[in-house]
């Protein structure tokens, strides 16, 4: 298992996108800052090879929890996330393969 370190991109004053790449079979995205973001959405591309990537909250970016079923993700369809934490990360758990190879998009607007 592996931690990915997300790129957190911002273009003036809109929204911020959080890319993390590579995710392999039961590696997990470092956890990012999202306290101020009411609005988020998420992404993943790749070769899933029957991972789930699971989107994970927390409030002290130490303990994550899952924010919910309705916030996997089997295949590249866009996911709203309804949960206010501080922190979140994408988890790709261990239902992959040697194939598993996944990129994770984070969409945060403030309102």
């Amino acid at each position: 298992m592996a931690t990915r370190v997300g790129k957190v991109t911002r273009e003036n004053s809109g929204p911020i996108m959080v890319f993390w790449e590579g995710l392999l079979d039961n590696d997990v995205g470092a956890g990012v800052d999202v306290g101020r973001f009411v609005d988020k959405a998420a992404q993943t591309v790749g070769v899933f090879s029957a991972a789930t990537i699971t989107w994970q909250g927390s409030m002290d970016n130490v303990v994550y929890g899952d924010i919910g079923a309705a916030v996997t993700q089997t295949d590249n369809t866009v996911k709203s996330i309804p949960a206010l934490v501080k922190f979140i990360r994408p988890n790709a758990g261990a239902a992959g393969d040697a194939n598993t190879d996944l990129d994770c998009f984070l969409l945060c607007m403030e309102r």
